[in-house]
């Protein structure tokens, strides 16, 4: 950290029930703002915050906000035993204020009012480097997935990992549109995947009382154990809109706010009339995750097969699963991808939470975590 931080910093901290309470307000005015409305709207409704969780940290200077940081409140349980914890969420200070230690000190902040009770997950290498460098996390919990590619990304990767190249996007482009052209025509001779006659599925928005009560029944899923109640708030609070106003605030926030297409839906599968798997699935702009699945006494190619034509009949570009059972029967049926690549998502537990419970007997399901808002 800095030896000093600039002069007249002001740090303010926010608690649920602060936020709940009106104690925090966002200036209409303001150039930038630390909390979305829809995060804001998410935060407040969370169904496992308590009262005295701290939200948010602000820094301002001058009246101005420089920096903010938010964190996502959760808890792992496994069996009898219940842990409340946050997951580090966004993180922000202005260009032109950091390596003057404003990022360490709202960890700091975050840190001491958590008990050290923090999990990470999706940062960036830049975030995770700051919060490692605190010294305060032990284990990486490492998680194996894949993404699998519908349309060329031939412009989307070398743009994004050699940026000197920018000046020759459009022949990249080309080349996708190229190749996109070439599947396509040979997508159309192979048709879409078959379902066994036995097996159909539905798409809702909110699950079936049949669905809630086949969720019910299982134990643990993952060490969050989010349930229905906790996939209900997911669906009414996503980060994520299309309307004008979203795209409004866009201009002030520093995270994703904006869509143009961002949904959440339910795949309940049916064996013959008997509900046999559940799947939670978001599709933005194209790319479609799964961040949530239940399976009973079902094959996972059946499952697959159902998530293969959803895919195709919404014109999916890209899946991205960490489900890993799952991801060998998608790999095994598919014949429309392009290309598919290996990935790896990384979770940062800290030593505290470690000697509670070891990273080892913690698992993940993909929506874990703040990403499955976004």
């Amino acid at each position: 950290m800095a030896e000093s931080l600039p002069y007249g910093i002001v740090f303010e901290t926010y608690t649920y029930r602060q936020m709940c309470l009106g104690s925090f307000s966002m200036d209409p005015s303001a150039s930038k703002i630390p909390i979305s409305r829809l995060r804001f709207l998410s935060q407040t409704n969370n169904p496992r915050a308590l009262p005295d969780d701290l939200i948010l940290v602000t820094v301002k200077l001058n009246g101005e906000l420089i920096a903010f940081r938010t964190v996502l409140p959760d808890n792992i349980e496994l069996g009898v035993r219940s842990v409340h914890f946050a997951w580090l969420s966004g993180v922000w200070v202005a260009p032109q204020y950091r390596r003057l230690g404003i990022s360490r000190k709202m960890f700091d902040i975050i840190f001491q009012a958590w008990n050290g009770l923090l999990l990470g997950t999706e940062y960036t290498p830049t975030n995770g480097l700051a919060i490692t460098s605190s010294g305060q996390f032990g284990p990486t919990i490492s998680k194996p997935g894949v993404r699998i590619f519908y349309k060329s990304p031939i412009e989307h990767i070398i743009l994004k990992k050699y940026n000197k190249y920018r000046p020759f996007r459009y022949a990249f482009k080309l080349a996708d549109t190229i190749i996109d052209t070439l599947v396509k025509g040979r997508n159309m001779m192979y048709g879409n995947i078959r379902l066994p006659d036995e097996v159909k599925y539905t798409i809702s928005e909110m699950l079936s009382n049949e669905a809630k009560a086949f969720i019910n029944e299982y134990r643990s899923y993952s060490s969050t154990n989010r349930r229905v109640t906790e996939w209900d708030w997911i669906v009414k609070y996503s980060w994520l809109a299309s309307d004008p106003k979203a795209k409004e605030d866009s201009k002030k926030y520093y995270f994703s706010v904006f869509a143009v297409q961002f949904t959440v839906c339910f795949l309940e599968i049916y064996q013959r009339s008997d509900i046999k798997a559940i799947v939670m699935l978001t599709l933005r702009n194209g790319i479609m995750k799964i961040p949530y699945l239940f399976i009973n006494e079902m094959d996972k190619s059946d499952v697959a097969s159902c998530i293969l034509r959803y895919a195709s009949d919404h014109k999916v570009k890209l899946i991205v699963s960490y489900h890993t059972g799952l991801n060998e029967r998608l790999l095994s049926l598919d014949n429309k991808r392009i290309i598919a690549k290996k990935t790896t998502r990384h979770y940062l537990v800290t030593k505290i939470l470690n000697e509670i419970i070891p990273a080892e007997a913690l698992i993940f399901a993909d929506g874990d975590g703040d990403c499955v808002f976004v």
